[in-house]
């Protein structure tokens, strides 16, 4: 028994310093890209003087139809919990999406590890 537990923790420990080795490097090969000038920046990577802008409209279109097509979705999902509440619950959720679509101030949504996107703090901006 002392031997079985002995090799699970060898063995959870390898697995923490595995997985902990694999972050390490994934932030050393991260490439910081400037709040400024992010098009040049691109530009410079990548060597591509010559962009095929039919292609980049089709990419363009593709990310509108998805972002259509979550939009739809998540409508549905509170469509169909709308129809899970009660009265007095469709009534509250009600007005928090009222408040939230006002900005109301007393009303906070969880910002998440993206750092609030969607709140006006995209990937360029610090917080402030």
């Amino acid at each position: 028994l002392a031997l079985v537990l002995l090799a699970v923790n060898l063995s959870t420990i390898g697995s923490f310093w595995y997985h902990m080795q694999q972050e390490t490097k994934a932030v050393e090969n991260k490439v910081e890209i400037p709040d400024e000038f992010r098009t040049s920046f691109f530009k410079e990577q990548l060597g591509n003087k010559n962009c095929d802008t039919l292609e980049l409209k089709n990419i363009a279109n593709e990310i509108g139809e998805m972002h259509k097509e979550l939009k739809l979705a998540t409508v549905q999902f509170y469509l169909d919990m709308k129809s899970e509440l009660n009265e007095d619950q469709q009534a509250k959720l009600y007005d928090l999406f009222s408040r939230l679509l006002q900005n109301d101030e007393n009303v906070k949504t969880p910002k998440g590890r993206r750092n609030g996107w969607g709140h006006g703090n995209g990937p360029g901006r610090k917080n402030q």
